[in-house]
């Protein structure tokens, strides 16, 4: 069944290495549990016996798996082949039983500039030829939570910013190529913009 919904969809789907990736994890983690069994024999215990071990190692990955296996179910259900509740729908089904994705995805903060230091390295910035000066629109203001949103990025930079400026991963390409040091640490020393 996975095979035909695979084959259905796969037309419409413009990006090719998507495509060809899609069933992938449904081979890895989904198939050696149920891969032989009747589609009408799925149940909620199968689908947690696939999603439980992983689901807090790789939810992303599995978070995939369990899509992948809903469309499946939906599909087959579509087709008559069957007619129970789909036991790896996520709404109102399965978030009572596992962690959202997003609860146990680790947050991984970018390095931050502090606000002193921002004007030097903005006229650098500027300085530079090409797109560098264009790595100005990816700087993510971590604002006074007392600001209003009509504040402007101006009004930010050179009032009432917070202590320090929170740089978003393109933006410290652009640094790691002004300091030099291929890590974007040698742009924070004030002293390389007096």
């Amino acid at each position: 069944m996975r095979r035909a919904l695979h084959a259905a969809h796969r037309v419409g789907w413009k990006n090719a290495k998507h495509a060809a990736q899609w069933p992938s994890p449904l081979a890895a983690y989904g198939y050696p549990i149920f891969g032989e069994l009747a589609v009408q024999a799925v149940d909620v215990a199968l689908v947690m016996k696939v999603l439980d071990p992983v689901w807090q190692k790789k939810p992303e990955t599995v978070s995939r798996v369990r899509q992948r296996v809903e469309s499946v179910r939906d599909w087959a259900t579509a087709w008559k082949f069957r007619q129970r509740e789909n036991p790896s729908r996520w709404r109102g089904h399965l978030e009572n039983l596992l962690p959202s994705p997003r609860e146990i995805r680790q947050v991984e903060h970018h390095a931050a500039l502090p606000y002193g230091e921002v004007s030097a390295f903005v006229a650098a910035l500027r300085a530079q030829p090409g797109a560098a000066a264009r790595a100005l629109e990816l700087v993510d203001i971590d604002r006074d939570p007392g600001l209003d949103d009509s504040t402007s990025l101006c009004g930010l930079m050179t009032a009432v910013c917070r202590p320090r400026l929170h740089l978003a991963p393109g933006f410290m390409l652009v640094a790691a190529q002004l300091s030099g040091s291929g890590s974007g640490k040698g742009l924070l020393d004030p002293a390389r913009f007096v």
